[in-house]
């Protein structure tokens, strides 16, 4: 919902921080968490984008499927913080994409 990229653009002002998500339209996002409801799917996209709004400049927001970011090169990251789609196997290919888009540096 925004609210965890909100925060670290907060806390972090000088880095970009890079946030993914479904695409709105995705059957898989509309399914989940209860948005197959119309009015609470609307009501969590006002509020997920007010969050990221009120982030500040430095958030970056990504609508895709995170399994399509074997295909896509979206840079290397210094920080993964991985709180996508919790079981199999979603979850390992989240884990192998971070893995490769991990600076030498990163964690």
């Amino acid at each position: 919902d925004g609210k965890s990229a909100c925060v670290l653009s907060r806390l972090f002002p000088s880095v970009t921080i890079t946030t993914i998500d479904l695409r709105d339209d995705d059957p898989i996002f509309a399914n989940s968490y209860g948005r197959d409801n119309h009015e609470l799917r609307q009501r969590f996209l006002i509020d997920r984008n007010k969050n990221l709004a009120k982030g500040g400049n430095n958030i970056n927001f990504i609508q895709d499927n995170s399994l399509f970011l074997t295909t896509r090169e979206i840079g290397l990251f210094d920080l993964i913080w991985l709180d996508g789609a919790h079981g199999y196997p979603v979850a390992s290919c989240d884990i192998t994409n971070s893995i490769r888009l991990l600076s030498m540096q990163g964690i």
